[in-house]
Parts: C-alpha cells; sequence; structure tokens
C-alpha cells in the first residue's frame, strides 16, 4: 500500500459526521445575507450556530456523529435569523404544509421568494439538503456532501433520494 495510491477518496463533510442539517442552514443564511461561506462574518455565523446548539446542550458526540433534528435546528436557526436582524422565520416543513398544502417538493420550493428556501431531508441517506430556486418540475440543491456547484433535482431525483414531505424546515420572509 503505497501513500501516494490514486484510488484514494478523501473524506467528505457527511463521511464521519451529521453535520449536514448545519451546513444546509448555514448556506442558506450566507445566501440570504450574501455572502461568502469562508468570509469573516460567515465564520461568525457558523461559530454562533454552534454556540447555540451548544448551549441547548445538543452539541454531542451522539449529535455530531448523527446528525440533528429539526426541532434543534430551527431553534437555533431562529435565534441566527434574530441576531441577524432577518425578518425570517424558520418553520417546520410539517407545519407549513398543513397550512398551505403543498401536493410535492416541487410546488413547495416553487411557492418560495427568491430570497426563501426549504432544508429537506433524503430519507435514503439520512441526509439535509437546501433546496431553493424551483419551479413545476425542478429546483436547485445545495448539498454539503456533493459537488460545491448546486445541483438541479428533478422527479426521478425525488424517488432516487426518498425525499417526502414530511420532515424538513422551510425559511420564510415574515
Amino acid at each position: 500500500m503505497s501513500f501516494g495510491r490514486t484510488s484514494f477518496e478523501p473524506a467528505q463533510q457527511g463521511d464521519l459526521d451529521g453535520f449536514c442539517g448545519i451546513y444546509a442552514g448555514y448556506n442558506f443564511f450566507c445566501r440570504k445575507l450574501n455572502i461568502k461561506p469562508d468570509s469573516k462574518r460567515g465564520e461568525k455565523i457558523f461559530k454562533r450556530l454552534l454556540t447555540l446548539l451548544d448551549g441547548q446542550g445538543k452539541l454531542t458526540v451522539h449529535r455530531i456523529c448523527d446528525g440533528f433534528g429539526e426541532g434543534q435546528l430551527q431553534k437555533a436557526f431562529n435565534k441566527i435569523a434574530e441576531k441577524e436582524e432577518l425578518d425570517l422565520k424558520v418553520w417546520k416543513l410539517s407545519v407549513y404544509a398543513r397550512k398551505h398544502k403543498p401536493t410535492d417538493v416541487f410546488e413547495l420550493v416553487a411557492s418560495l421568494d427568491s430570497d426563501e428556501a426549504a432544508m429537506i431531508h433524503m430519507d435514503k441517506q439520512r441526509h439535509w439538503v437546501l433546496a431553493h430556486s424551483g419551479t413545476a418540475k425542478q429546483f436547485t440543491v445545495d448539498d454539503s456532501s456533493r459537488e460545491p456547484e448546486p445541483q438541479k433535482f428533478r422527479s426521478n431525483d425525488i424517488k432516487q433520494y426518498g425525499i417526502k414531505m414530511k420532515d424538513g424546515l422551510v425559511f420564510l420572509n415574515v
């Protein structure tokens, strides 16, 4: 075995940690505030997010390795919105869906304003992504464990990744 072998693939976010929900929300705030994720302000928001989760007692080995639930993240994301003085509320997807009755994730994302988004769960991979910029036929996904460029999701992706309308968060202007 050689250190320089070409078949080696380095670990990525998500291989060993459950920070995908944190990154999905973080990426939303970077988009909303029009800042680069690696900027000083972005770093400050990321640290504030981790501090909030730590203050809730949620930054445990179990959560770091296995991920965070929507309720834990919702509370932290709403506090970030408040600190950043954004007219924004983060809702559980199930609550939003009962009120607005979107029939599927395409209708949900298509109904959002250009500076709103939804954090949706890909059940087959136990993974959170940020969905935005959608139409009735496709939407854009920011995925912290994949390619750095946003990806377009279409109907076959919904089935492939097991995306459902039950788990998630919706970032809405108020």
